[in-house]
């Protein structure tokens, strides 16, 4: 029974994912029961002047003759260098969908108000004057230029129809040539709309929602090229959910060329085994000249404001470069079992660690445990240290602080044999790899934050935390410390938060802060004075509170790291890398302590 409730799931989110995506960016009448969505749509910016230039394919698969730039840096499969740890993927293997047609233009605006005869039948306007096969007109049914819209002119009213209500056009031939190019058709990546706007020479860019969600607006991830070598591109991202950011602090989005990466990786003379501990520290690099953060400013007629605008500038140094547009540095869920196959198959490490699979989610990917520990020692000696990882998609340098985690416990340093010897370190990397793998900022694949579910979770829509909750209620005799790694959009630092709500009599009042006052001696960006212990609004069903209040651990935190800087009593001028998120993880477990 379970097997086939899970397939019916299945289905439902196949089937439910194209419509309520296009309803939330469109603005289309919502389904029975489904909350309305506030704030900026896209429709709302289909105006004059402006030419819809990308629009993310949605339930289609990329033709086998859509083809990006030949790969810069090479694979394995290729015969050429292997790209480095934590690299995008070669521009040459993802899909660069075609520019839009009408048909994009109506679907974007709410496809319902005008519905063509057939599908098929609404053409693209002309690409150039001349009558050849560009302008929409090829396989006609007589092999005739033009013979479609002589056989079906209805098409081309409902064309002329849908320009003249919207007034936002489709990429001329011409125009076509000076208009960069976008993708977000691979892991992780989120991209939905692209609008050029001719009169401000700017590109308005929007962000696909949660799946099944009214927004979560804030992780982004996306390739851009055909960009002219020494010109000013402007970009604005302007439908971010948070009315707060680091953008506003100094963050800048981070940019990772691919031309540039190639000579730097070059240059290296390293090996990917050791870009698997060190990732691509300097290749990802924060980019972007006039960076702000502003409310977005509603348009005629719509009821938006309540949506925020990520605006910069960017120059493109190379001709022929690609070049990815990222919230933090990415570390997708093909990254994740890279590491793990990697660091079970090593003869040095593979003898300390034992990977197994805690739960498979809604999408059918695995969520894997790692437990690590020193086989020598008995069990019934240890105590048990457990550590999640990567429940909001968005925060990818959580993912960088567990990675740091793994790799310094599998490492040979006396500290690690140490740790190694007193415990059993059981390890989710990645909480929500459904999430993680859509591109999602906040939810999983049934639209629901995860951390949120701790209570009363479901044991198929949210298996991983119904898995992890069961497992830490089976080992609470010997669990000494739960850790949950989060990433913080809004704040600086490094700071805990804790249920330390204890009379000043009672030891648990002083044994719950030891943990965060340790690590603030040891790690510089650590915040003793933003580390919280209380039990916020809305905060009863996560993790860290389920675990102290219900499950009994007293030691259950949340580390919450910033994506942008630290406080040591000014902001740092750049934001924390790749190896900086792994230097911290491994900080993460030198002080947990056996407790009573």
């Amino acid at each position: 029974m379970g097997s086939e409730v899970l397939q019916d799931r299945l289905g439902f989110v196949d089937a439910l994912k194209h419509d309520i995506s296009s309803y939330l960016a469109t603005g289309e009448e919502a389904p029975p029961g489904f909350p309305a969505p506030s704030g900026l749509k896209l429709a709302d910016c289909l105006l004059e002047g402006r030419v819809l230039c990308y629009a993310k394919p949605v339930g289609e698969e990329p033709g086998d003759g859509e083809e990006g730039l030949s790969p810069l840096s090479g694979s394995p499969s290729s015969g050429g260098p292997q790209r480095p740890f934590g690299a995008p993927p070669p521009p040459g293997s993802i899909f660069w969908p075609p520019r839009p047609k009408y048909g994009d233009v109506l679907s974007a605006a709410g496809g319902w108000r005008y519905a063509a005869p057939e599908a098929s039948s609404v053409p693209a306007l002309p690409m150039s004057d001349s009558g050849s096969e560009s302008d929409g007109c090829a396989g006609s049914d007589d092999g005739r230029p033009g013979s479609r819209l002589r056989k079906k002119p209805r098409a081309r009213r409902e064309t002329a129809k849908a320009q003249h209500e919207f007034g936002c056009s489709v990429p001329t031939r011409d125009l076509a040539e000076d208009l960069l190019e976008f993708t977000s058709c691979f892991e992780s990546g989120n991209l939905r709309y692209v609008l050029f706007d001719k009169s401000a020479e700017e590109y308005l860019l929007f962000l696909d929602n949660d799946i099944r969600s009214r927004g979560h607006t804030q992780w982004f991830y996306f390739a851009v090229r055909n960009a002219k070598a020494g010109r000013l591109y402007r970009l604005r991202i302007v439908n971010m959910s948070k009315s707060k950011s680091l953008f506003r602090m100094g963050m800048r989005p981070l940019v990772w060329s691919e031309l540039n990466a190639r000579r730097a990786w070059s240059a290296s003379k390293r090996t990917y085994e050791a870009s698997l501990f060190d990732g691509v520290a300097g290749l990802w690099k924060p980019a972007g000249k006039d960076v702000r953060y502003y409310r977005t400013l509603p348009m005629p007629g719509s009821g938006g404001g309540s949506q925020h605008t990520l605006a910069f500038d960017y120059v493109f140094e190379s001709k022929n470069d690609c070049v990815f547009f990222a919230y933090y540095v990415p570390y997708t869920y093909s990254m994740l079992r890279s590491f793990l196959t990697h660091a079970t198959s090593d003869p040095i490490t593979r003898v300390f660690c034992r990977l197994k699979s805690l739960a498979v989610t809604v999408g059918e990917a695995r969520c894997d445990l790692l437990a690590i520990s020193n086989p020598a020692v008995p069990k019934k000696m240890k105590k048990v240290v457990m550590v999640s990882s990567r429940v909001h998609p968005g925060e990818s340098n959580a993912s960088w602080l567990v990675h740091g985690l793994i790799g310094f416990l599998l490492s040979p340093c006396a500290e690690a044999q140490v740790l190694r010897d007193n415990f059993v370190w059981m390890v989710v990397p990645m909480l929500n790899p459904d999430g993680v793998i859509s591109g999602n900022y906040r939810c999983g694949l049934c639209g629901m934050d995860l951390n949120r579910q701790w209570r009363s979770p479901h044991e198929l829509l949210h298996s991983p935390v119904f898995k992890l909750k069961k497992l830490v209620a089976k080992s609470r005799s010997r669990l000494c410390t739960y850790l949950d790694l989060h990433g913080h959009s809004r704040k600086c630092g490094i700071f805990a938060y804790a249920c330390g709500q204890f009379a000043e009599d009672d030891h648990r009042r002083f044994t719950v802060r030891m943990y965060p006052k340790l690590l603030s001696l040891l790690i510089p960006e650590f915040s003793m004075v933003s580390c919280r212990w209380t039990v916020g609004k809305g905060k009863r069903g996560t993790g860290r509170v389920v675990v102290a209040k219900d499950l009994g651990i007293t030691n259950a935190y949340t580390i919450e790291a910033s994506l942008w800087g630290s406080v040591d009593g000014k902001v740092t001028e750049e934001p924390a890398h790749s190896s900086d998120g792994e230097d911290l993880g491994a900080s993460v477990c030198l002080f947990v302590f056996p407790g009573p």
